[in-house]
């Protein structure tokens, strides 16, 4: 009863991650031995711990052989590509399954500029699931990628990326002049450019531009970024990471001094600078991190 109630746990899971990314992109198969086996891929380090501990659960015992495959040092994607459009939306789902603008709008997870590179982890029915510079994961139509006959895992590999207790060389006030070029910037859930950004997005493109250090893309994976600093604290150039109170919506913002701070928002539909007298009204505070080695 072992296999048959294993591969029916399988067969569970991979219908349950089609709520999440639409396709469920598991090819994971049972092999019989001693003990048994798991051999095959997944999208994400997530998926596989859900899958996982699903087995745990069971009591049986299994050899993990998975290979996961957004992680670099897995090597299982399908090739690299450059982007031939100007700017592209990066949905969390093959956009065809969508079926408004509205929907679409709210499942865009980023943007790609031109001539951006890509690893291609995924094809179906006409779109390709991408891992960006950057790690984030969506879809894209396949007609707007070129693909590339070689691989860039060695450039990608020496990008400096923000890690947790990060602190990095660079100027706190070039962050500051960099991060007002984008005030009256309209607000766009996803968005990375001058024509539309989001909270997160503004913190990214600012960083990047300013010092070259590349931060995720989700405000949730930012948090873990850098050196945790009380917000009594707070200097210029921080992170400030904040909770909507409505909702628990997360949101963050840069620091202009110990009173005001720069932010995507999406209340004002524009990049806009507040008091944090204002936007305790609105928001809490979840926590401070700083990146700057001043």
């Amino acid at each position: 009863m072992t296999l048959p109630l294993l591969n029916n746990l399988l067969d569970i899971f991979i219908e349950k991650e089609l709520l999440h990314y639409g396709v469920a992109l598991v090819n994971v198969q049972i092999l019989e031995s001693s003990p048994l086996q798991l051999v095959g891929t997944v999208l994400t380090s997530k998926q596989k711990s859900r899958l996982l501990k699903l087995v745990n659960d069971t009591g049986i015992r299994v050899v993990d052989h998975i290979k996961i495959t957004s992680a670099i040092e897995d090597r299982t994607d399908l090739g690299w590509a450059r982007t031939a459009a100007l700017l592209t939306d990066v949905y969390n789902q093959p956009r065809a399954l969508f079926d408004s603008s509205e929907l679409q709008d709210k499942a865009r997870n980023t943007q790609l500029f031109h001539d951006e590179i890509v690893r291609i982890l995924a094809r179906h029915e006409g779109f390709s699931l991408i891992q960006k510079m950057d790690y984030t994961l969506g879809w894209v139509l396949d007609e707007i990628l070129l693909p590339q006959s070689q691989s860039y895992y060695l450039e990608w590999e020496q990008i400096i990326r923000a890690r947790v207790n990060g602190l990095y060389p660079g100027s706190v006030e070039r962050l500051l002049v960099e991060a007002h070029t984008y005030l009256e910037t309209p607000y766009l859930l996803g968005g990375i450019s001058r024509t539309g950004i989001d909270c997160s997005g503004l913190m990214q493109q600012v960083y990047w531009e300013v010092m070259h250090l590349l931060l995720p893309k989700f405000s949730q994976d930012q948090l873990s970024c850098g050196k945790f600093v009380p917000f009594e604290e707070v200097q210029p150039g921080d992170m400030v990471f904040v909770d909507r109170i409505k909702d628990g919506f997360h949101h963050v913002g840069m620091a202009i001094n110990d009173q005001q701070m720069i932010h995507a928002s999406s209340r004002m539909k524009k990049v806009i600078v507040w008091d944090f007298e204002l936007l305790w009204k609105f928001y809490r505070l979840v926590g401070v991190r700083r990146l700057v080695d001043t």
